[in-house]
């Protein structure tokens, strides 16, 4: 019986790819002076896509790459692009497809839900608030806040504290293999992968689902919860 769908925030409810391209577009019109004249303003907000989409890790060593690999007039520091990212990039937060619908869904069966996120909790937060879903979400857990971060089985044992239910009693939804799915796999949570067009890479182990669309875990809840163990036949 699944009484609790945990979801994981960058990647799954927020459209992470959609995201940095917009800010990306941003970036560039807003520093065309600092690019060489007569660049591709299209070409180079596409490849800042790439590099961005692909760094998740935003350290200091990943910045000086981003400077290295774009023809700069008057190219700007790591730590002005690492403060710019950060400030801006949350103005330009953008919602997975149906992810209200699915919660309206999962409200209206009576499954509670929530977010377990990694990050440092000042951003998370604010990616929630501008995404509207700190007004529909009571449960919400930051590992900047918590000081353990996925995959330790810990914050999903937490969640289900907070929610009071089991841990086989929870679908953790995200977007990565080995934080998300493994690790809720491992703490006892059942898992769904949202792949965003990807294909499952890992032999060794498997998610209980994969979804392209939020809306997909409804009928795999709904399947779940009415699968009924036979009755013994009496003689």
């Amino acid at each position: 019986m699944i009484k609790a769908v945990a979801f994981d925030l960058d990647g799954t409810l927020l459209n992470r790819s959609e995201s940095i391209r917009h800010y990306c577009d941003y970036f560039v019109l807003e520093h065309l002076d600092c690019f060489e004249n007569n660049c591709d303003t299209a070409e180079i907000a596409e490849k800042m896509y790439h590099f961005y989409r692909n760094g998740l890790s935003k350290t200091p060593e990943y910045y000086q790459s981003v400077i290295r690999n774009f023809q700069w007039s008057m190219a700007p520091s790591p730590v002005y692009l690492d403060q710019h990212y950060r400030e801006c990039m949350i103005t330009f937060c953008i919602p997975q497809n149906n992810i209200y619908t699915t919660m309206r869904a999962l409200k209206s069966m009576e499954v509670e839900f929530g977010i377990v996120t990694n990050g440092i909790a000042i951003n998370q937060r604010r990616k929630i608030e501008r995404l509207n879903l700190h007004r529909i979400v009571d449960t919400i857990l930051v590992s900047g806040e918590l000081g353990v971060a996925k995959p330790d089985p810990a914050i999903f044992e937490t969640f289900c504290s907070e929610k009071e239910v089991k841990l086989e009693e929870v679908l953790f939804v995200g977007d990565d293999p080995k934080r998300d799915v493994l690790g809720a796999q491992r703490a006892g949570m059942k898992t769904a992968w949202f792949s965003d067009n990807r294909e499952w890479q890992e032999g060794d182990y498997q998610p209980d689902l994969i979804v392209d669309d939020l809306l997909e875990i409804i009928e795999w809840v709904k399947n779940h919860n009415h699968t009924k163990p036979l009755e013994p036949v009496l003689a």
